[in-house]
């Protein structure tokens, strides 16, 4: 006795009709009257009556059509508890992000990783100082960091560079002047991440190498508060072009590349010395597929690294 006999003998009597039943098997009707009989012949006895009011179950058809439906259906509770243990067995990777790149890579990423190896990611947004604090402590296998000294026991892959901009209202930042000098920052009022942060510390870095004294009025860290600074306080902030590219492809925003010197921060993939190399692999591998097709596109301004795809070891 066969799984498909019984599911052919249940549609029929379900749908009172060879006809229809061998059209929602997708069947032949021939095929499925041989395979009724023979279920009839294996048992032994007649299982269906055809008259002119359709099929119906003789005595014995409607005791094994009992049993046949309980065991279809105890079928596909076990198809559907292996699909559930399958899914339970699927590759995780706790991975953490800054909140630009949890935008510009992070849904990409997933939806590549899960479509092309079954690997699904467990996202993780903080900054890149508590990120790299979560997977020293295991608490996350793997994150995009910008730069930021690496402690021991980690690696890190280089993946993007990219340049900052000056960033608020048109009337204010007027885009048609071109790029900005650095030194010229020093005419706008300025709101920046709080001072711990490293893209903070690179910018006053900079800005003191290069005898600039910034204008900053606020500190924010979250990109919605400083946009809403931006509105109702007239104010610019310094960041990637990505960081707020929606709003500057808009019009609500404009942008100016910051020259002499270029400021830029490094994108970079950082995980543990022990995390599996497989699953680096697989990542880096995504993220080169992402990286590129957003380079080629040109709309962040991202560059290439020479480091991308080469792991960088440091022990400090």
């Amino acid at each position: 006795m066969k799984l498909r006999q019984l599911e052919f003998f249940v549609r029929a009597i379900e749908m009172g009709s060879f006809t229809l039943a061998a059209d929602a098997m997708h069947i032949s009707q021939p095929t499925l009257g041989q395979q009724i009989r023979d279920l009839e012949d294996e048992i032994g006895m007649k299982l269906l009556e055809r008259g002119a009011r359709g099929v119906k179950p003789t005595a014995a058809g409607k005791i094994l059509l009992v049993n046949a439906q309980d065991i279809l259906a105890r079928v596909e509770k076990a198809k559907a508890a292996m699909a559930a243990l399958r899914a339970e067995a699927r590759a995780k990777i706790r991975f953490g992000f800054p909140p630009t790149p949890g935008r510009l890579l992070v849904p990409e990423l997933m939806v590549r990783l899960d479509e092309t190896h079954g690997i699904q990611l467990q996202p993780h947004s903080a900054m890149t100082d508590d990120l790299i604090t979560l997977v020293i402590d295991g608490a996350i296998d793997a994150a995009l960091c910008y730069d930021t000294d690496i402690a021991h026991g980690l690696e890190e892959v280089a993946l993007v560079e990219e340049p900052m901009f000056l960033v608020g209202a048109p009337s204010i930042v007027k885009p048609e002047e071109g790029d900005v000098p650095f030194r010229d920052l020093s005419s706008f009022p300025l709101v920046l991440d709080g001072q711990i942060r490293n893209t903070r510390q690179r910018i006053e870095e900079t800005a003191r190498q290069h005898d600039v004294r910034l204008n900053v009025s606020f500190e924010a860290e979250a990109i919605e508060l400083r946009r809403e600074l931006m509105r109702l306080r007239r104010r610019c902030t310094v960041v990637p072009i990505g960081a707020f590219f929606d709003a500057i492809t808009a019009g609500e925003l404009a942008a100016r590349r910051i020259v002499d010197p270029e400021v830029t921060r490094t994108l970079r993939l950082v995980t543990r010395r022990d995390f599996d190399a497989d699953m680096r692999s697989m990542i880096l591998e995504a993220l080169g597929v992402i990286v590129a097709g957003n380079i080629a596109g040109a709309q962040y301004a991202w560059r290439e690294v020479q480091q991308f795809r080469r792991p960088v070891v440091r022990d400090r």
